[in-house]
């Protein structure tokens, strides 16, 4: 029974008798005799009572009239009438309406904000009602991917509306999205400008080549065969190769050495030769200032000196040095490693 449900659902979401009926322009006498059965709700306050429980009406009979299924199919087919016509406005309404009759199918929040964006209306009381749809998703929805998909969007439609009251409520949608950094998201370009917008943007590049290239050498850890792992090594090598452009690259540079040390310990005496030359003609750069101040316009150093990067190589330098898998070049290893720290003992 209707008053039951009503009931049911005001001593759920811990309401007052009295605070119901404010919620719905009534008196609490009223809301008493609905839930003793003594009088029904007027049917233009169904809605109204839907809405304040967060549920549809539907579910206020504790039936379902329509099936959901059903009910969603009807509604989508009759709105995708509306759109070839170009009748924008009783596409909103219908939508407003749905909504209305069902308020906790946060769904059609989502798709309806979504439709919103996609005609580009923004006008003023439109944006008012779905800063309220938002709002209510926040406070109601339990269904996370929902929520965040309703604050992407209200990014993109508060970033464009060319409303300045509403723009300024761009970033507050923009933090409420999870885990994203600045520079990997592409909404970012909303929230930062200028030069801020370009290091985020160069940040973006590097963590995606450090991340790209984690994720081919993580192959490595499953596989036996010898050749697939040189073949993985070479291909995250050849990732910072392009990035660096041979130049110094920061800490990236730690990386790009490692993997040519990886690759000459599972080669053969030829292959080993060719990647311990290329790690000798990196770091040979180090002796040339000139060519350390000249970093690539692709990978964010981070601000990182030759200071805090020659330790690195050092210690590189001593494990090839006493690696018998490069015992064949020894010769060159030490001799290049007594200039390398001679150079920078003097430092």
């Amino acid at each position: 029974m209707l008053s039951k449900k009503i009931k049911e659902f005001r001593i759920s979401n811990k309401m007052t008798q009295s605070e119901l009926a404010k919620e719905l322009g009534v008196s609490s006498q009223t809301v008493s005799k609905w839930e003793r059965g003594l009088l029904s709700p007027d049917v233009s306050l169904l809605p109204d009572i839907a809405n304040v429980f967060r549920c549809s009406i539907d579910k206020l009979f504790d039936r379902d009239i329509f099936p959901t299924a059903n009910r969603f199919r009807d509604f989508y087919l009759r709105i995708g009438d509306f759109d070839p016509n170009n009748d924008w406005d009783t596409e909103y309404n219908a939508w407003i309406e749905e909504i209305r009759n069902n308020p906790d199918e946060y769904l059609n929040y989502l798709l309806f904000i979504n439709r919103i964006y996609a005609k580009k209306d923004f006008s003023e009381n439109h944006l008012f009602e779905i800063i309220k749809l938002a709002e209510m998703a926040e406070k109601n929805c339990d269904n996370i991917d929902i929520k965040n998909g309703i604050n992407y969007a209200m990014v993109h439609i508060c970033a464009e509306s060319n409303i300045e009251w509403f723009m300024k409520k761009t970033e507050s949608y923009y933090k409420k999205l999870p885990q994203l950094r600045h520079g990997r998201d592409p909404l970012i370009k909303y929230i930062l400008s200028g030069e801020k917008l370009r290091n985020s943007q160069m940040f973006n590049v590097s963590l995606s080549a450090q991340q790209l290239c984690e994720a081919i050498v993580e192959l490595c850890n499953n596989e036996e065969k010898q050749e697939r792992k040189i073949y993985y090594y070479k291909k995250a090598a050849g990732i910072y190769e392009v990035l660096l452009e041979s130049k110094f690259g920061g800490r990236y540079e730690e990386q790009l050495l490692n993997y040519y040390f990886q690759i000459a310990l599972l080669s053969g005496e030829t292959d080993s030769k060719k990647y311990i030359d290329r790690i000798i003609t990196t770091l040979e750069r180090h002796f040339d200032k000139e060519k350390t101040k000249d970093t690539t316009l692709l990978l964010y150093a981070a601000d990182r000196t030759l200071n805090e990067i020659t330790p690195f190589a050092k210690s590189l330098l001593e494990l090839m040095l006493h690696d018998e898998k490069l015992k064949s070049s020894h010769k060159i290893i030490a001799e290049f490693k007594e200039r390398y720290f001679e150079y920078f003992n003097e430092k």
